[in-house]
């Protein structure tokens, strides 16, 4: 999914949107002991609990592409676990009591957390309405049904201890501290809403922390390959640069800016498999001694550039250019809006 789909489904959660059927809930302590269940009509829950739902499965497509939100393929040639049994728990629209048991005990048994947590499965039906040559949405013309899923791993812990006002006796006392529910630390949104349509091979996956993938979670309840993290794509990258020789100042900025402009070119990170990366050093005049073995999404790779000398450090989201003054070269840097020790520069 691009940023654009992305945005297109997180549109739907809110009332006049609202397309979620059913909600299930599973509270787990931190024994991995099953506190509470409930399974319920989205429309019979009150319309507080709704908006903060709301909330929650926002967040859930919230973060970046490739760093919160990873796009997750399935294998046609692998088999993992939790593949049939997504497509059984939306093809029951959530009403197959046995299959959600099934789902939350396959969360509980791969899920690493300390404490509780609240696990939240919601099933949703999407009329995609048409688009127009212009590019403006026709809610009338929908010919198209996007049925989904969507799941949200929620901590739950004590709220801070506090002072509260008591009306019945005018003073503050010492509140209750009751459990809260805080926003998703994962989740996921299934099938993928690819292409503006619906991908069962597909799925997205949400990472509060990008380090933080939980690989026997992916693997047991979504069925689907263990992904690259953000930070493991940017060293495969790195590495690329490690197996070639006298890489110079010119041909790293030259290969940045390319992939830049490709992601640019396409308003949404781009996929460069090893074939295309190979292309682009080849290009640029790089010869690897081991050839790229992954697939690389450009916004882990590209970003800010960050440049260490032996004068001095700098992050800058600009292209740098190299000037040879008396034999040397030097990073040149336009001084309009510089600081120096918080003092603006008088150009």
């Amino acid at each position: 999914m691009n940023k654009k789909e992305v945005a297109e489904i997180k549109k739907l959660f809110k009332p006049e949107m609202c397309n979620l059927t059913r909600i299930c809930g599973c509270y787990v302590d931190s024994e991995k002991q099953k506190v509470s269940e409930t399974k319920e009509a989205f429309l019979s829950i009150p319309e507080e609990e709704m908006f903060k739902y709301f909330d929650v499965f926002k967040k859930n497509l919230s973060g970046k592409i490739g760093k919160n939100l990873l796009n997750l393929k399935y294998e046609t040639s692998t088999y993992l676990p939790g593949q049939d049994l997504l497509l059984g728990l939306k093809d029951s629209k959530l009403t197959d009591d046995s299959l959600i048991e099934e789902f939350f005990d396959k969360i509980i048994s791969s899920y690493y957390y300390v404490g509780n947590y609240y696990i939240i499965l919601a099933h949703g039906v999407y009329d995609i309405p048409g688009k127009a040559s212009d590019g403006a949405t026709m809610y009338d013309a929908s010919d198209e049904v996007y049925e989904y899923l969507i799941c949200s791993i929620c901590p739950v812990d004590l709220a801070k201890p506090g002072l509260s006002y008591q009306t019945e006796n005018s003073r503050f006392e010492e509140r209750t501290r009751d459990w809260v529910m805080g926003m998703p630390m994962h989740g996921f949104l299934w099938p993928s809403f690819s292409d503006r349509t619906e991908n069962i091979h597909e799925a997205l996956l949400y990472t509060k922390k990008t380090a933080d993938i939980q690989e026997d979670f992916i693997t047991n309840s979504l069925g689907t390959m263990i992904p690259q993290t953000s930070d493991e794509q940017e060293q495969a990258f790195k590495d690329l640069f490690s197996s070639a020789k006298n890489v110079s100042f010119e041909q790293i900025q030259s290969i940045r800016e390319e992939i830049s402009e490709l992601e640019e070119a396409q308003d949404t990170p781009v996929e460069l498999d090893p074939v295309s990366l190979k292309k682009i050093f080849e290009k640029n005049e790089i010869t690897l001694s081991e050839p790229p073995k992954s697939t690389l999404l450009s916004s882990n790779i590209s970003g800010s550039t960050k440049v260490k000398t032996v004068a001095a450090t700098l992050t800058t989201d600009e292209p740098l250019d190299i000037k040879t003054i008396d034999g040397k070269k030097y990073i040149i840097l336009p001084v309009e809006g510089a600081e120096i020790n918080g003092i603006p520069v008088n150009q």
